[in-house]
């Protein structure tokens, strides 16, 4: 944790001590400091901490969302089949598909030709109003292959 973090909580339990809500907190800290200072449902949380008379400025194990995604995993899962769909690859890697799509244009990849590549592809999926039908054609296909194949 970093002193920058520390003093916005320092700045919110002061807020919180003075009688304001939430929302007036996080619209003086932002009028003093910046828009990512801290967001509304932040405050919100370390409100609902400090009303429960906890005023340690210290965050629990777990008050934040860890990241533990491996996108090397991911990237391996790619070159091994690039024609996988979010849900095949988000299935693997044990995360939900949403993750997969986020990790994927952190990468730099976009859909294209029903397979994922680097964004150094001309061609994107938004110049394709179809691929959406062409991936489910795709999905389709694969299942089939699957059943014929019995796997």
């Amino acid at each position: 944790m970093d002193e920058q973090e520390i003093h916005i909580r320092h700045c919110m339990l002061y807020e919180f001590d003075r009688g304001s809500t939430a929302a007036e907190a996080t619209r003086n800290i932002h009028a003093v400091y910046s828009e990512e200072a801290v967001g509304s449902s932040t405050c919100r949380r370390w409100f609902t901490k400090f009303r429960s008379e906890d005023t340690s400025l210290t965050g629990k194990p777990g008050f934040g969302r860890p990241v533990d995604f491996d996108d090397e995993a991911l990237q391996a899962l790619l070159d091994a089949d690039p024609r996988q769909t979010t849900r095949e690859l988000a299935e693997q890697l044990n995360c939900s598909h949403t993750t997969v799509e986020c990790h994927l244009r952190a990468l730099g990849k976009v859909h294209k030709y029903l397979a994922w590549n680097s964004s150094e592809c001309i061609l994107r999926a938004d110049d394709y109003p179809n691929l959406r039908i062409l991936n489910l054609i795709n999905l389709e296909l694969k299942q089939s292959l699957h059943h014929l194949n019995g796997t």
